[in-house]
């Protein structure tokens, strides 16, 4: 569940970004067509870049107290996330619970917390995104949309703006 919602953010994202970069290219071909009174243009304008596609893994620490076979089916479910999302043409970042936590500002808190604060960094995206982390037992979706926030940039500094 972290996965999808944080691939959905991320893919939304990147087709914006896509759109602004098509929007300055073809008003820079417009410019470029304008002032040049010579044939035989570069078509630099016309090669588009494909988006950059990024998702942020959490991964956490292997712990001494864990069980040496928790700690192989934790290895292969992460690397089995990451097969997937390179497949499908994601960069991947890992990151660790305590990295977003501290630039969220969510260190030693609770879930509930987690759950507040998704709420006011996505109060404006809709209804159905709000019910998605309504109920006491959705925290891991909250967290799923805190580290797309902070892997957008956003941080305890800046709530409810991002990058």
């Amino acid at each position: 569940p972290r996965t999808i919602a944080l691939i959905r953010l991320l893919v939304k994202q990147q087709c914006q970004q896509l759109e602004q970069q098509q929007q300055q290219q073809q008003a820079a071909s417009q410019l470029a067509d304008n002032n040049s009174s010579h044939a035989g243009g570069s078509g630099a304008g016309s090669s588009m870049q494909q988006p950059l596609l990024r998702a942020f893994l959490e991964v956490s620490s292997i712990m001494p107290t864990n069980g040496s076979l928790s700690t192989l089916n934790q290895g292969y479910s992460i690397g089995a996330w990451q097969a997937v999302l390179l497949a499908l043409g994601f960069e991947v970042c890992s990151v660790h619970a305590k990295q977003w936590k501290k630039g969220l500002g969510l260190l030693k808190t609770d879930k509930d917390d987690s759950r507040e604060l998704a709420s006011r960094l996505y109060a404006g995206v809709g209804q159905c995104q709000q019910h998605i982390i309504s109920r006491k037992k959705d925290h891991g979706r909250a967290e799923a949309l805190l580290i797309a926030a902070w892997g957008c940039g956003w941080s305890a500094e800046q709530p409810g703006k991002h990058g």
